[in-house]
């Protein structure tokens, strides 16, 4: 028999036998992995048949153009340096000092962010950074030539350093054809690009995609960008952005045609990323990472050990919830908006370090937090993955509830994880909660809830509008509560 027979014969029994042992849902051998290109086994990353579990740090960039080229910088995150990066040498240099300190710090991974998320509007790529004004860049020829040559050399320089990335681009949903071709341009472009280990399609639904989308719709567009992501770039992976537990309502992780989800839980409310990361571990079949998360300290009005604590709590509470991989947020200090987003970074902006590499030197000093992610062993767990005591109502509101019941319409069965949400009448103030073994769920709220939102994983969703002062309320532990009664929900109908 020739060779290329038994080949396409022993594909062929392995994809099949693929499909018998996991009923069709998770053969993610889709193509021949390469050396050096990181790849899923199931939930586990692997890279060069060994497992990688990506420690994963954020880190903004901008693009600079003059003297007739273009070169990427580090993000300027709000402080007056642009003195050192007027050149391309020098912001080049900067940037691998970065990067050298970042894996330094024991990174495996960068995420990087703005430097490939535009918008293209009349065949033109538009806000790029020309030495403090904009301008725009015609998104064919010689200009499109040195934009991928100044990408090329970041590149370069992450595999000198030893570091993959996941780099951020735009695919929305409703993104017009010029973004398309950009798209499809830069993916071909670096189609070969070891140091990329996925592109990161869309960031963060909950906030960004404006418009109100059917769940059906949702895994019709995510499987085109599966298929999009395949075509142009089949050697690396395909990911996207989500807040957490409330994007079940629309972009519901389990029918996310994805490699690996990234979910990005932030400690508003007191548990709520220990509770959201809970219920990633235990409803969640989609390989999932902690894309973001952070805790800001300016070692003044919080400590850096506040910080570093936050850091050690959740990079554990991750493996012991079954997180394929870890990223905080972000690389360095900002001045952005507040407080929250000022002081994230696990660098701050006072003095000067070293890296290992001497001749390699940051601007500003490491904070203690960051030591955390050097020698943590990823592969071991220190205990169950529980959810908290305030899970079902984070922020202990009581003053008004509404309260229901989830089934699946069609067996009758309760559903457990299904959420919740209920709003006041302005849609200023809302609250989330979760469904019980028997299907039961309370929306809490310290103001009248107007309107409320079912769904669970994979489950349709169902909304409900009503009036306190026109509906019948009864009185459960001194709270007035209305009663949703039994609500049906029924399983997706989705067409591969």
């Amino acid at each position: 028999m020739r060779f290329l027979d038994v080949v396409r014969k022993l594909f062929i029994y392995s994809f099949f036998s693929c499909l018998l042992v996991s009923g069709f849902t998770s053969c993610r051998h889709e193509i021949p992995h390469k050396p050096g290109f990181v790849y899923m086994d199931e939930k586990t990353f692997k890279l060069d048949d060994k497992d990688f579990y990506p420690m994963i740090l954020n880190y903004g960039t901008e693009l600079m153009m003059g003297n007739h080229t273009m070169w990427i910088r580090p993000s300027n995150t709000g402080f007056d340096d642009k003195k050192l990066i007027y050149t391309k040498e020098s912001a080049l240099l900067r940037l691998k000092a970065d990067l050298q300190m970042i894996k330094d710090l024991g990174f495996n991974a960068v995420r990087l962010y703005g430097i490939a998320e535009y918008k293209v509007d009349h065949n033109a790529i538009t806000k790029f950074v020309d030495v403090g004004r904009d301008t725009t860049v015609v998104l064919e020829g010689e200009i499109l030539e040195k934009y991928f040559q100044a990408l090329g050399d970041m590149f370069k320089v992450l595999d000198e350093v030893g570091l993959k990335s996941i780099v951020l681009t735009k695919k929305e949903p409703d993104i017009n054809a010029l973004t398309d071709t950009y798209v499809s341009k830069l993916l071909q472009q670096f189609k070969d690009e070891k140091a990329i280990l996925a592109w990161d399609f869309f960031n963060e639904p909950l906030y960004f995609d404006r418009a109100e989308r059917r769940k059906e719709d949702v895994f019709t567009i995510v499987k085109g960008w599966k298929k999009f992501s395949r075509i142009y770039a089949p050697n690396q992976l395909f990911t996207i952005g989500l807040t957490g537990t409330r994007e079940m309502f629309e972009w519901d992780p389990n029918i996310l045609d994805v490699d690996f989800l990234s979910i990005h839980p932030y400690e508003f409310h007191k548990g709520e990323v220990e509770n959201e990361i809970y219920w990633y571990g235990k409803y969640v079949k989609t390989p999932w990472v902690v894309g973001e998360t952070g805790f800001s300290a300016d070692n003044d009005s919080i400590s850096y050990d506040v910080q570093k604590m936050y850091a050690l709590k959740f990079l554990h509470r991750a493996i012991n919830c079954g997180a394929s991989g870890f990223s905080w947020w972000q690389y360095k200090d900002t001045q952005w908006y507040q407080f929250q987003s000022n002081f994230l970074g696990l660098v701050n902006n006072k003095g000067t370090t070293a890296t290992s590499k001497k001749d390699l030197i940051i601007n500003g000093t490491v904070k203690s937090a960051a030591f955390v992610f050097k020698n943590f062993d990823t592969k071991q767990k220190t205990e169950g993955c529980d959810c908290r005591d305030n899970y079902y109502n984070y922020d202990g509101l009581n003053q008004y509830a509404v309260k229901g019941r989830l089934i699946n319409g069609n067996s009758g069965q309760p559903i457990e994880g299904g959420g919740a949400v209920g709003w006041d009448q302005g849609f200023g103030n809302s609250n989330i909660t979760f469904s019980k073994a028997d299907g039961s769920f309370i929306i809490y709220g310290n103001y009248k809830i107007y309107h409320s939102m079912t769904s669970a994983t994979e489950m349709s969703c169902c909304r409900q509008e009503f009036d306190w002062d026109k509906i019948p309320l009864i009185t459960e532990n001194g709270i007035p509560t209305y009663n949703l009664g039994t609500i049906k929900l029924y399983p997706l109908r989705l067409e591969n």
